[in-house]
């Protein structure tokens, strides 16, 4: 079955590092991208994705209300929405939660490292557990 991951990240970078780190753990999946929230919710409205990592730091309509207005609609509610940013911080990771994240994902510093916490989320554990066999409930790092 092939995995469709939605990434909304205002640095296109990002979605090169995210296709780089899934071909690492040779995960079957197809990545979106939309660069900000607004171009995201009108993709949801086309199709539902199996996963949703989203940018906190973006122009205009930020990740946490972006996680807010995701989460409002009427998209599978089992779609597990992250936030993904190098801002994640406990304080973070709560207000995430709050509006709708199933966890928080700190931006990590290799593609390695990336490849290892998406194969506990897509492949190994499931979203579900991926942030509790971390260490850290809900705060994947």
């Amino acid at each position: 079955m092939t995995n469709k991951i939605l990434l909304i990240d205002d640095d296109i970078d990002e979605l090169y590092i995210f296709k780089e780190a899934l071909q690492e753990i040779n995960a079957v999946s197809q990545c979106f991208y939309a660069e900000n929230v607004g171009d995201g919710l009108k993709m949801l409205k086309d199709f539902i994705p199996d996963f949703i990592f989203i940018d906190i730091n973006m122009p205009g309509i930020n990740g946490l209300e972006g996680i807010r207005l995701i989460s409002e609609m009427t998209i599978d509610s089992k779609v597990p929405l992250f936030a993904y940013s190098t801002a994640v911080n406990d304080e973070l990771n709560l207000q995430a939660i709050a509006m709708g994240a199933l966890a928080s994902v700190k931006k990590p510093e290799s593609i390695s490292h990336l490849a290892h916490i998406l194969h506990s989320i897509i492949k190994k554990d499931g979203p579900q557990n991926a942030a509790i066999n971390t260490g850290s409930q809900h705060y994947i790092n």
